[in-house]
């Protein structure tokens, strides 16, 4: 198994965790996670790795359905990378390789002149395929940046966006209390679907709140700088 601890740049206070113990102690104080970290129950196969720089990019090919050029086509990270805690990057990637694959199987892989044509196959439809999931963690990655924000004092960032999104957060407190909403936001996280089915969904933007229970059990970030600049081997144990 593998668990992460994200944190704003700014948050100096948390910076520890790249330490293992400190890392322990942050995870022992959040409640749902404690029993991960028990040393009768698990042993740490490596250090705290960090992940730094992480950007969400997207390189449209094809603006209005017209390829921008031919006889390369981007997939992968090479067309867009999001945030690598959602795990869709390969699901993304696969995605890409079957689109080039099928128009390649129409067009002809081993035609010169057919690279034109193989551009306005695939590049508008890879285009279309990956925005939406682009866009979701753009906006899930916005909502939680902010959080972070504002318990750090920060200004948040000024944002145009004005669609409704459903948060992550509630849409896993849903999830906890309704099959459907489970399977949904599987099914959107995994890209069975596409995420704006779920997450845009503004009807259930509007029920969800009224579904959800009591929220987690979770620890505050005082309570995380505590454990990670008091004693780690005592938090744990």
């Amino acid at each position: 198994m593998a668990i992460a601890i994200g944190r704003h740049p700014q948050d100096q206070a948390l910076s520890a965790v790249r330490s293992p113990a400190a890392f322990d102690a942050a995870v022992a104080a959040v409640p749902l996670l404690a029993g991960f970290v028990r040393p009768d129950v698990t042993e740490p196969v490596s250090a705290v790795h960090v992940m730094a720089g992480i950007r969400a990019t997207f390189r449209r090919m094809a603006p209005q359905g017209r390829p921008l050029f031919h006889g390369l086509i981007p997939i992968g990270d090479a067309l867009a990378t999001t945030n690598p805690a959602y795990g869709r990057g390969l699901a993304l990637a696969l995605t890409h390789a079957e689109v080039v694959t099928e128009a390649l199987g129409h067009v002809g892989a081993t035609r010169t002149s057919a690279a034109p044509e193989l551009a306005a196959r695939v590049l508008p439809r890879l285009d279309a395929l990956t925005f939406p999931v682009w866009y979701d963690a753009y906006r899930h990655d916005g909502m939680r940046i902010d959080q972070w924000r504002r318990t750090l004092g920060l200004p948040e960032v000024a944002r145009s966006e004005s669609r409704p999104w459903l948060p992550l957060s509630l849409a896993a407190a849903g999830a906890r209390v309704d099959a459907q909403v489970f399977i949904r936001m599987l099914r959107a996280m995994q890209l069975l679907d596409r995420p704006d089915q779920f997450f845009g969904d503004l009807d259930l933007i509007d029920q969800l709140p009224g579904m959800v229970g009591a929220p987690m059990p979770l620890p505050t970030r005082s309570d995380l700088v505590a454990a990670v600049e008091g004693d780690p081997l005592q938090a744990v144990g």
